[in-house]
C-alpha cells in the first residue's frame, strides 16, 4: 500500500497537560521551602487527543525578587488517568514565576 499523501509518519510527539488549581503551603512565608498540590482536567495531545483526570504533588524552594517576581527550584510527581491508560512521572524544574 502506498504511503499517505505527504509520506510515512515516522515520529509523533505527545504532550501531557493538567489544568486545575494550584494550592501551595509555604510555612516560611514568601521565601523558602514550600509544598504544593494540583488536581484537575488532564489532556493528552499529539498522538490521539484524550481527556481525563490528573494531579501532581511537588516541593521546592523559592526566593522572591521584589513583590512581583519569584525564582526557585521545584521537583515533584505528576500522574494522569485516561480511558486507555495512565502515566506517572517525576520531574524537576527551575521556576521563574511572575506575580500579578
Amino acid at each position: 500500500e502506498p504511503p499517505a499523501p505527504g509520506g510515512w509518519i515516522s515520529q509523533t510527539s505527545a504532550t501531557f497537560t493538567t489544568v486545575g488549581p494550584r494550592v501551595e503551603f509555604s510555612p516560611f512565608g514568601k521565601d523558602g521551602f514550600y509544598l504544593g498540590l494540583t488536581t484537575g482536567l488532564s489532556v493528552l495531545l499529539g498522538v490521539d487527543t484524550q481527556f481525563g483526570f490528573g494531579g501532581a504533588a511537588r516541593a521546592g524552594y523559592r526566593y522572591r525578587v521584589g513583590n512581583v517576581l519569584g525564582l526557585g527550584v521545584e521537583g515533584g510527581l505528576q500522574g494522569q488517568r485516561f480511558d486507555t491508560g495512565s502515566n506517572v512521572f517525576p520531574y524537576a524544574s527551575v521556576v521563574l514565576r511572575p506575580y500579578f
